[in-house]
């Protein structure tokens, strides 16, 4: 079976990203340790209470590293300051390239500069927190932790002890375990070693133990009753084990204890609107009241009032939005959303193009071209495209191939083969461009270079099983090349056995090979997990092969009726010399 991958499907249809509410009214809760992280006084040069005397040489390539640093030359700047750094073995100068491999998010420069300062001036705390952000780097959370953890005992705030959860967010399964059996090892004096529970709390939801993870910031509150993250923790657990209204209950309780606690207020409203929108959205207001600045409030109402279709209110919330440094691009996008609405396709433009970044610059950058179309020209769509991948060169591939998906999906597929083309130019070896064209072809009837693009993609990746699929697939379609195409899919179904599109070709070769029996076991399956209009055609001809018509009709007239206009069934039942008439009966 074809399969192919709509990576662009959202671009293409244009759904506004309303449904994207419910992410930002349950983020992770993650998200706000980590700013706890990142928010840390930023490293300054160490005050001595003497100045060392410095060589000549020493003086000169410091002099060489700030030039370097002024010109924008990290790496010199780096080079340098760390060859001197361990020469002099200065605190300042190890602190500053410390800052430098920082900046420059080197995680073994930041780590060595960091080891040495600390080494310089063991009682240092900035030194301390140097290391655990060079492990950061690293996104070592383990070997962090203990950093963190004399650091929290000397100063006595938490923040950053609870952050190390925040740290490898990317591979946090891999050591997930150990980060956890590292918290309740770590050493620190009792009244402070209790805040590891709440950590290993956070570390055990985050990896599904949700029993055990309940039991133990139980426990934590009960030690810190009056530490509202305790039941904060434990909500969230609530909602992630379904028991909502139990959640609710708890936070409602909990604002009872702590009515001016504005991110309880905040996590209660979120989750009110999960199950009573109308108590949400009141919680919401009350909350924008109470802080008419916070940009993250009025973003979520804004949000919920645009769900309501309010977009008088949306719009007045989301206008000094565009100003934020957090939140312009999303406001820009809805404000895009609101003009779209109302026909002012104009202003919706002029917002859509100012969403230069985040989850919705795709989305935005699509209705542009579409919008472009209408009121203006194709020529002129292209145009905006060919800008954009110039001012955004990270987002070249994407743009390639949100414009090839919009040109197919207006009926124009040799503009769109045109367009695929030209992103080949720019990236030749990028898989989802050889694929799109792999698939475009051979659709236009040019097999040949449908085959090569997809030899071009596994001879790269031979492991792409939606490339051995899909030429496998195409062969049996195109070819007399039976062995071959049944070895490419089998490789694939190898590496991917639940696939419903590679499980069809696998009944689809075996059918080609005459081994019909085996093929019927294999297409069940595959219709079973995805009712597909091709896979039913296929079933249904298996079906007939065997001789079971009553089977093979049932087969057909039930995937005509979930797509009544399936051209794979209507021409398999035309090859095979069955009429419409005959379709219809009973």
């Amino acid at each position: 079976m074809r399969q192919f991958l709509p990576v662009m499907l959202i671009c293409l249809l244009f759904v506004p990203a309303l449904h994207g509410c419910f992410y930002f009214l349950n983020p992770d809760p993650a998200d706000q340790r980590a700013e706890e992280l990142n928010a840390q006084p930023a490293l300054t040069k160490t005050k001595l209470e003497t100045i060392k005397p410095f060589d000549e040489e020493t003086l000169y390539q410091l002099l060489v590293a700030d030039i370097a640093l002024i010109r924008g030359q990290y790496t010199t700047a780096l080079s340098k300051y760390m060859s001197q750094a361990k020469y002099t073995r200065d605190e300042a100068i190890t602190a500053m390239a410390f800052g430098i491999a920082q900046h420059a998010q080197d995680g073994k420069a930041s780590l060595d500069m960091a080891a040495l300062w600390l080494d310089i001036n063991p009682l240092n705390n900035d030194a301390y927190r140097a290391m655990l952000q060079a492990y950061s780097i690293l996104e070592n959370a383990v070997e962090a932790l203990p950093y963190a953890a004399w650091l929290y005992e000397k100063e006595g705030i938490d923040s950053i002890f609870l952050a190390i959860t925040t740290i490898a967010e990317g591979r946090k399964k891999s050591q997930i375990k150990q980060l956890i059996k590292a918290y309740r090892a770590v050493d620190l004096p009792a009244e402070k070693k209790v805040t590891s529970k709440l950590a290993i709390a956070m570390l055990l939801r985050e990896d599904g133990e949700l029993v055990e993870a309940k039991q133990v910031v139980k426990d934590y509150i009960s030690k810190k009753p009056d530490d509202v993250r305790g039941p904060q923790i434990l909500a969230q657990i609530l909602q992630q084990q379904k028991q909502t209204e139990d959640a609710i209950l708890l936070l409602q309780q909990a604002l009872q204890s702590f009515p001016d606690n504005k991110k309880l207020r905040l996590q209660y409203a979120r989750l009110l609107t999960t199950i009573d929108r109308s108590k949400g959205l009141h919680q919401f207001e009350l909350l924008q009241k109470t802080y008419k600045k916070s940009e993250e409030i009025n973003f979520l109402l804004a949000l919920l009032y645009l769900e309501d279709n309010n977009y008088r209110k949306a719009e007045k919330l989301l206008n000094p939005l565009t100003e934020s440094y957090s939140y312009s691009s999303e406001a820009h996008y809805y404000l895009g959303y609101i003009h779209d609405r109302k026909e002012n396709f104009s202003e919706a433009i002029r917002n859509y193009k100012k969403v230069s970044e985040g989850s919705n610059f795709l989305a935005a950058t699509s209705r542009v071209f579409n919008l472009l179309i209408q009121t203006s020209s194709l020529v002129d769509a292209s145009n905006h495209l060919n800008a954009l991948r110039s001012s955004v060169p990270e987002r070249s591939k994407d743009l390639f191939e949100l414009e090839s998906n919009i040109l197919i999906n207006i009926k124009k597929p040799h503009k769109a083969l045109d367009i695929l083309a030209k992103g080949l130019n720019t990236h030749p070896h990028d898989a989802d461009l050889l694929y799109a064209r792999a698939m475009l072809a051979e659709q236009q009837g040019d097999f040949s270079l449908a085959e090569s693009d997809l030899l071009n993609i596994i001879s790269r990746d031979a492991d792409n099983a939606h490339a051995l699929n899909a030429l496998g697939y195409l062969m049996l379609l195109h070819t007399d090349r039976l062995d071959e195409a049944y070895q490419l899919i089998k490789r694939a179904y190898i590496l991917k056995p639940e696939s419903p599109a590679i499980i069809d070709s696998m009944g689809w070769a075996l059918f080609k090979r005459g081994k019909i029996k085996e093929a019927l076991d294999f297409l069940k399956q595959a219709m079973e997990k995805m009712p597909d209009p091709e896979i039913a055609a296929h079933l249904g001809e298996v079906y007939w092969a065997l001789g079971d018509e009553v089977q093979a009709m049932k087969t057909w007239r039930k995937g005509l009726k979930n797509s009544p206009n399936a051209l794979q069934i209507m021409s398999t039942m035309e090859r095979l010399g069955i009429s419409l008439q005959k379709r219809s009966d009973n």
